[in-house]
């Protein structure tokens, strides 16, 4: 059974939303078809699916960020492996991607976040030769409807 890797289109979104759930967040299909398309009209973001059989069983998230203080760099937003599809080099196939469009951007680093308790993610970013560089506190703020507290 071969996998295919190729560019997502806006009718992927509810089979994005089904992994999606599988990463621990909500996922329902008319957001994420909603966030796909936004990112299907932006030259700097790119998801590719993995599928098999035309199930998708993987998608991932790249961007291209540029920082003040580190400059030009993509990012990995997100990644998933169906959990029944995992450890069979998918992920890998679907990182080699987003590194061969982030080399066609004429980018040179590609960053990946992850949770501190994805243990196993850790380790697969490692395989492929991501290195530690730094932990750090992600810190969320939310704006409501009503003013900022921070401008009163």
């Amino acid at each position: 059974m071969e996998i295919l890797i190729r560019n997502a289109s806006i009718n992927d979104g509810k089979a994005i939303s089904a992994l999606v759930r599988q990463l621990g967040y909500a996922g329902e299909a008319d957001v994420i078809a909603n966030r796909l398309s936004q990112m299907l009209q932006h030259p700097d973001h790119t998801v590719y699916l993995a599928s098999r059989e035309n199930q998708v069983i993987g998608w991932v998230h790249v961007f291209k960020t540029l920082r003040l203080e580190s400059g030009l760099s993509t990012e990995i937003g997100g990644l998933v492996v169906d959990a029944q599809h995992r450890n069979q080099g998918i992920g890998t196939m679907l990182v080699r991607s987003a590194i061969r469009w982030s080399i066609e951007q004429n980018i040179t680093r590609i960053r990946v976040r992850c949770n501190s308790t994805r243990m196993e993610a850790h380790r697969f970013y490692r395989q492929l030769e991501f290195r530690e560089i730094k932990t750090q506190l992600v810190l969320d703020y939310r704006i409501d409807s009503q003013e900022s507290r921070l401008n009163q």
